[in-house]
């Protein structure tokens, strides 16, 4: 006796395919908008995060700007006839420079093309070590109760409320003294003819004297960045900080009738008397790490220093953010 045999026809099996592949369609479409969707909100969520990092980096830099422990005049006894001295690098009533374009000289490796770069000086940090004994004018070297823990070619500002000098210290930080003696760059005069200011007490304030120059860089394949070249202890070499940034805008706030009130913005194009710069706007544009995670091209909008707004392109489909504040030059204001 035969058994009769059930099984699906050519038609509802036909059928069942077509309704698998709707479901497998869907749910691939459906994981790779939720791919795409994480994958931008992630780069936006870095590109956000450069660039809080990059303005509280640089806004605290801007704060301490010119910092020289109320010495109005530092005597500067660092050899400005030596080949690595640069007025606008180790001349700490400066408090601001900028450049537009590759500062000649300055070596600021990987810097992009047709972008600028910002100098900020200060001495506001201050060594920890204390003074033994008294300083004479003509001494090379100031004592010190213990070591240092100031690394060699460091340079310092000692002060007191007579008045400041800035030298490089050619001590290593096990030593306890500071000394300035001559040598590396720029080095310092030679100490027999070029005393101190005068002579100081155990009252002396040493502070660390710190020079650096802001700038967007890029390496081959890699994101553009926001770098650092540093003086602090001559010519060092370049530091890259935060990736993701791809521009950074300057504009200078200018006191123009002398009243101590910021007039306007200028360009550093602009800039006739940087004696008179008074405020510092930071403008950063930060970009997602990954190539192509907006599905169009992005570009973003710049206000400029003279009021204009700028529109910039964010290359490669990469997403962007743009943060900008404004920051006072605080040791270039008058004391109420």
């Amino acid at each position: 006796m035969r058994c009769a045999q059930h099984g699906l026809s050519l038609t509802e099996l036909m059928i069942a395919l077509l309704l698998g592949s709707i479901l497998v369609v869907g749910s691939v479409s459906l994981f790779t908008g939720a791919s795409t969707t994480h994958r931008a909100t992630e780069a936006l969520s870095r590109a956000q995060e450069s660039g809080r990092i990059a303005i509280d980096l640089l806004g605290a830099e801007l704060r301490q700007a010119g910092y020289s422990a109320a010495c109005d005049e530092p005597n500067n006894l660092l050899d400005n006839e030596s080949e690595a001295w640069r007025a606008e690098v180790f001349d700490l009533t400066r408090a601001v420079f900028g450049w537009n374009g590759d500062p000649d000289g300055l070596g600021l490796s990987h810097q992009l093309a047709d972008t600028g770069a910002l100098l900020i000086k200060h001495a506001a940090a201050s060594s920890g070590a204390m003074v033994s004994g008294e300083t004479a004018s003509n001494h090379s070297s100031v004592n010190l109760t213990g070591a240092s823990g100031v690394n060699e070619d460091q340079i310092v500002l000692i002060a007191d409320t007579q008045g400041c000098d800035l030298f490089q210290n050619r001590s290593n930080e096990n030593a306890s003294a500071l000394s300035r003696g001559v040598g590396n760059n720029p080095g310092n005069k030679i100490p027999g003819s070029n005393a101190f200011s005068h002579a100081y007490g155990e009252d002396m304030d040493i502070q660390l004297f710190s020079s650096n120059v802001y700038y967007v860089g890029r390496k081959a394949g890699q994101a553009p960045a926001l770098w650092r070249k540093p003086f602090s202890r001559g010519a060092s070499p370049v530091q890259e900080l935060i990736e993701g940034i791809s521009h950074l805008f300057v504009c200078y706030g200018i006191d123009a009738d002398e009243d101590e009130l910021v007039d306007s913005l200028a360009s550093v194009d602009a800039v006739d008397d940087w004696d008179r710069v008074r405020s510092v706007r930071i403008t950063v544009v930060a970009v997602g790490p990954n190539p192509g995670t907006a599905e169009q091209p992005q570009a973003v909008t710049i206000a400029g220093c003279d009021g204009d707004d700028e529109i910039v392109d964010i290359p490669e489909r990469r997403h962007a953010a743009v943060f900008s504040t404004s920051f006072a030059l605080r040791n270039r204001l008058p004391v109420l």
